[in-house]
């Protein structure tokens, strides 16, 4: 498992993501459907750390596995988790394997 880190303007260091999974996905965006694209955790995580400045929604997201077999996964954005509320997932659907995870920025 590998990690991404950035550094923000204040020059501390926040975790990104932590595989290299690519994902396919589609947004809605104030109410347009994207066209489906393929993704890093990092690109997904930098572009839902917005979610609250604007109308930004996950409307299909699948991990791309090794053999090319898309498997659907969820996202859970910022404050999914009231003890940790930056933090960002993405998962099974049953919640119980996580895929990547990595943090917004307190904005």
């Amino acid at each position: 498992m590998s990690a991404i880190f950035k550094i923000d303007s204040d020059g501390c260091m926040s975790l990104k993501s932590t595989n290299d999974y690519m994902y396919l996905v589609t947004y809605t965006i104030e109410g347009e459907t994207t066209t489906p694209a393929i993704c890093t955790a990092r690109e997904i995580f930098d572009k839902m750390d917005l979610d609250d400045c604007y109308s930004i929604d996950i409307k299909n997201l699948y991990l791309i596995k090794n053999n090319g077999t898309p498997l659907k996964v969820q996202f859970s954005g910022t404050w999914h988790d009231h003890t940790d509320p930056l933090k960002m997932c993405i998962t099974s659907m049953n919640g119980k394997r996580i895929f990547d995870y990595g943090y917004g920025t307190d904005h």
